[in-house]
């Protein structure tokens, strides 16, 4: 894929974790990535996983990257290795769900650029995040509100990495799906509060 190169102001948005940036990186990367992710997974609904995902990993790290390219190699190995992961394993680690929500995401990503409604969405997604069960809910927070790694949540609640692992994704499908029922469902928003949001609370 051939991009034009993010500029400086992008950039500098970009590392202070601007919606906008969200929003760029998805009309950048989104579907190219998630067509990448599916000739190696041959599952159409992980690899929408996968790229978001990486999309979160991407902005919650994001004060790391300085340049278009260092973001562009980042997406593209992080992608290609969770598929590569994904293909060697039992295939059980992300599970499927309703993948129903793929089909308008485009049209949704644009709904909450303004910032009255995103506030309130997102408001609304904290919400959704208390209905989640408790497990989840726990393994939500851990992670995401207190910013811990897998191997860390793990030694803290005594189970294995991997349960952990498994338990971050049924929760993130989970409230995916919560959210596209309730209509607040959208690629972007989605990313910017698992990456921004939650850990400016």
């Amino acid at each position: 894929m051939t991009v034009s190169p993010l500029n400086r102001d992008f950039i500098a948005g970009f590392q202070r974790g601007s919606y906008e940036s969200v929003t760029t990186l998805y009309h950048l990367y989104y579907s190219t990535l998630v067509e990448f992710a599916e000739q190696l997974t041959l599952d159409k609904g992980v690899a929408h996983h996968i790229v978001m995902d990486a999309l979160i990993k991407l902005v919650r790290m994001r004060e790391k990257f300085d340049s278009s390219p260092n973001i562009h190699a980042f997406l593209y190995i992080t992608v290609r290795n969770t598929c590569f992961t994904f293909i060697k394993s039992e295939k059980t680690d992300l599970p499927a769900g309703n993948t129903a929500w793929y089909l308008n995401e485009q049209q949704a990503a644009n709904e909450f650029n303004e910032e009255g409604p995103r506030k309130e969405a997102l408001a609304q997604i904290r919400d959704e995040v208390n209905q989640l069960p408790e497990a989840y809910r726990n393994i939500f927070t851990l992670i995401f509100y207190e910013g811990l790694s897998v191997p860390a949540v793990a030694e803290h609640l005594g189970v294995t990495p991997v349960t952990v692992a498994k338990e971050r994704n049924a929760a993130i499908n989970l409230l995916r799906e919560q959210l596209y029922a309730a209509g607040l469902f959208a690629v972007p928003l989605f990313v910017y509060f698992l990456a921004v949001d939650v850990s400016s609370k």
